[in-house]
């Protein structure tokens, strides 16, 4: 009764250089009642081969054990939809397939979940551990944030998640009913899953709650889907539009009129620079975007570090 059934979700897609190391990671989870499932979007090396060869030798360490492939790549979003849709348990982890769980992060969360007296809880994260590149490492510490103040409501939450995002995706757990209930991951942006769930969750009500400890190691690689993202050789890149696109297209109302203009106005720009094909060698391009979008920038920054 003290251990409600957890599903780990290991989200897969040409992870066979990390995956083993992921998957041990819950093997060795002092929470014993898991079941595992592994959802792959068409991954194109060995991840699924070394994967049911995992599973093979440690299925007796699980309630269940099942994995789940897409014939076409479909984004992140979907993969996570597709692990979810098949996952039995109470509560639901997912974790990309390089990234690590500590020993104790199922005890500890579940721990607080069951023992919180004051709020339920059907989502909750905590600090990461960040590893694998030497200039991108170390521990975070969001215990002073805002956001994870005891009396903050999700209301205020939801405000502070429209001026930016402090939660990772790796070190979060929901409660599986109430994932469900709302719907799952937006899939309308294959480039990422966790800012639009967060704002979903605050927006219907739901407060995401924190648990100060470190539970999750977030690998840093030259693979990695966020350095990729980021190294795109266009001035206005994929996914940086697409998050600009995302708050446009769904959330623009909830700002006030004044850091609506605002935003609008930089999305405009993004747009035009996007549309222009530039790539980030164009010192000219450069100093033109950064002047023209220099004080909407400004602005914007000063009310975000309000709510940080």
């Amino acid at each position: 009764m003290n251990e409600p059934l957890v599903s780990i979700v290991v989200i897969t897609y040409n992870s066979s250089k990390y995956v083993v190391e992921t998957l041990d990671s819950i093997r060795l989870q002092t929470y014993q009642n898991i079941e595992l499932i592994i959802s792959d979007d068409a991954s194109s090396d060995n991840t699924i081969t070394i994967c049911k060869s995992w599973l093979k030798q440690n299925e007796s360490r699980y309630v269940r054990t099942e994995v789940v492939t897409s014939p076409k790549n479909t984004g992140i979003p979907a993969n996570c939809n597709r692990g979810i849709n098949v996952a039995h348990g109470e509560w639901v982890k997912l974790i990309a397939g390089d990234d690590v769980l500590c020993p104790d992060y199922l005890s500890l969360c579940i721990k607080q979940i069951i023992n919180s007296k004051e709020q339920e809880i059907n989502f909750l994260y905590t600090n990461i551990e960040r590893f694998g590149l030497e200039k991108i490492k170390g521990k975070s510490d969001l215990s002073k944030l805002k956001i994870n103040k005891n009396s903050i409501t999700a209301k205020e939450q939801f405000q502070i998640l429209l001026r930016y995002n402090p939660i990772l995706a790796v070190s979060f757990i929901s409660h599986n009913e109430t994932l469900k209930k709302l719907g799952g991951f937006n899939e309308k942006y294959p480039l990422f899953e966790d800012w639009p769930m967060w704002l979903k969750i605050t927006q219907m009500g739901y407060k995401i709650h924190y648990l100060d400890i470190v539970g999750v190691k977030y690998r840093m690689h030259s693979e990695s889907v966020q350095l990729k993202k980021s190294k795109a050789n266009q001035f206005i890149n994929d996914f940086n539009l697409a998050k600009s696109q995302m708050i446009l297209n769904e959330y623009i109302l909830y700002y006030p009129y004044f850091e609506r203009i605002l935003r609008k106005y930089i999305n405009s720009t993004n747009l035009i620079f996007r549309k222009m094909n530039i790539n980030n060698n164009s010192r000219v391009i450069y100093f033109i975007y950064h002047f023209i979008t220099y004080i909407p920038r400004m602005i914007l920054n000063k009310i975000r570090s309000r709510y940080i």
